[in-house]
């Protein structure tokens, strides 16, 4: 990088300020993960750009880059490139070649108007995209089950825009632990299937929070540590996007989850019968207007034989451990 660029003073200048203002200040290195990943050319615009950090790092690298952005705030004072000042989610916007968005997803409104709003968002930044996008979200976007927001997010898989989905670490900002989730937006691609990865595994901790070094963001970059998912294998997981689900699983992995459904099976048998018992002695018991010594026999058979249930469940689960693990 040409330290020399005026842009990088006034990237340095931005980053000062938003830790100031206790805006939602972006990692440095998040930055330029976004930017490595969105590999902008032509022109950029962040709709949501605060100080500007994204544009100004961006412009610091490539000082060919023609950079603009928008933000809802009107206290920003005077930016070093074009700047309108609205709310982009409700006001009319020109289509850019790149764009790039930390949306504000902190806000304070309840768990449904805010996963709403992101949609909003993601639908409103692909249509005003002419090439690519790159857009951090709360990671709840990619695995919804609210009809309504599994309806969006299979709209827009089936609309084949998608690139790359790609989890973030937890703790990467100052303010808060949440692990946000990026979504790497290509009007150009062709092919139908989308890459997922989880950066949780590229990332290193540093004292409190989480960073990504140059070797983490080089290997989050590398297309080959990416999962490929078709649109059937997202069908069958549910039009889940979260990479979890579809990373692969090793034997002993495999060998942990089969023994835990065997586990939930044999407690679940064995809950079943005890609950029959209990069930048929307070049957026998409402049947007998007065308890004589036969139904106290009856009932007192039906306890320990319950009481023999939970011991063998106990048993079991022993067992099970105490051979796999």
């Amino acid at each position: 990088m040409n330290q020399n660029n005026p842009y990088r003073a006034f990237w340095e200048k931005s980053q000062e300020q938003s830790l100031k203002l206790a805006q939602y200040y972006t990692p440095e290195c998040l930055v330029e993960l976004c930017l490595e990943l969105l590999q902008p050319k032509g022109e950029l615009f962040d709709p949501c750009c605060g100080l500007g950090s994204f544009l100004l790092k961006a412009k610091s690298k490539d000082e060919n880059l023609n950079i603009s952005g928008n933000d809802i705030a009107q206290d920003l004072g005077e930016l070093p490139f074009e700047f309108t000042q609205g709310d982009y989610l409700n006001s009319e916007h020109q289509q850019s070649d790149y764009i790039i968005a930390n949306i504000p997803f902190n806000l304070k409104k309840t768990h449904c108007q805010l996963i709403d709003e992101n949609f909003c968002w993601i639908e409103k930044i692909i249509a005003n995209t002419r090439k690519k996008a790159l857009i951090i979200l709360p990671s709840g976007v990619n695995s919804g089950l609210n009809p309504t927001i599994t309806k969006k997010r299979i709209e827009i898989m089936n609309s084949g825009v998608i690139e790359l989905v790609c989890q973030l670490p937890s703790h990467l900002f100052n303010q808060t632990g949440i692990a946000p989730t990026i979504w790497l937006i290509n009007k150009e691609k062709v092919e139908k299937d989308i890459y997922l990865l989880n950066a949780e595994k590229y990332s290193e901790w540093e004292k409190k929070k989480r960073i990504l070094t140059a070797e983490n963001i080089k290997q989050i970059c590398q297309k080959g540590n990416w999962i490929k998912a078709t649109p059937e294998q997202i069908k069958e997981n549910n039009f889940c996007l979260n990479p979890l689900r579809f990373e692969p699983i090793s034997e002993k992995d495999k060998e942990m989850w089969e023994i835990n459904q065997k586990l939930i099976k044999y407690n679940y048998e064995l809950r079943y019968s005890l609950h029959a018992l209990i069930a048929d002695a307070y049957q026998k018991l409402m049947m007998l207007e007065e308890l004589d010594d036969s139904g106290e026999i009856q009932l007192q058979s039906c306890f320990l034989e319950g009481k023999k249930i939970v011991e063998l469940q106990q048993k079991i689960s022993k067992l099970l451990l105490e051979k796999h693990f």
